[in-house]
């Protein structure tokens, strides 16, 4: 059942800590790991987005949104264009996840929903700043952030702003595949689940 926020799956980033592969691609149980990541979010959502480059073996009814004036500029000017996005279709808040989270919780965007003000995930202690539920009428706010601030980190706009965390575990739901070495381990993670 789709939720009333729009979500966007951020696939920007220049994979380094991969060699340059693209891991949106890698194969992930027979199908690329940034799908897989839209698969699991997409039912959670009122409608969804990729923040970076077209790539084949997406859901097809996902929208591609670019960077526009702000790219290179990091994680920010996606979500910023998902926000014009989202308020685009009517959605008051637009839910974030990174491309290389397999193992998303089928909950995340409703329980990121408990709170109107922007909010982020967090596992024993530790922020996911990807993960996050935005208020649509944050956008001009961080337009003119990336225009003008020198940290144009999540982490440095949310402390401008203000924003409040939502906990889950136990474990780390919120595993990434950064290294051909966590790929490996998400693999293993993935064959001992109850799929």
């Amino acid at each position: 059942m789709s939720g009333a926020d729009a979500g966007l799956v951020l696939a920007g980033g220049r994979a380094r800590r991969m060699g340059g592969v693209d891991k949106a691609l890698v194969d992930f149980d027979g199908e690329p790991l940034g799908a897989r990541v839209c698969r699991r979010f997409r039912p959670q959502v009122s409608a969804l987005a990729v923040a970076g480059a077209m790539r084949p073996g997406f859901p097809a009814e996902v929208a591609w949104l670019d960077d526009g004036a702000f790219a290179g500029l990091g994680p920010l000017a996606g979500i910023l264009a998902g926000l014009r996005w989202a308020a685009g279709r009517g959605a008051m808040n637009l839910a974030t996840v990174p491309v290389d989270v397999p193992f998303l919780p089928p909950d995340l965007a409703e329980r990121l929903a408990t709170t109107d003000r922007l909010a982020f995930a967090a596992v024993a202690g530790r922020t996911h700043w990807a993960i996050g539920r935005w208020p649509v009428d944050l956008a001009d706010a961080l337009q003119a952030h990336l225009a003008g601030a020198r940290d144009r980190s999540v982490r440095g706009f949310a402390d401008v702003c203000g924003f409040g965390e939502v906990a889950f575990g136990p474990g780390d739901p919120f595993f990434n595949v950064n290294t051909p070495e966590d790929l490996d381990e998400a693999r293993r993670r993935s064959g001992a689940a109850v799929r």
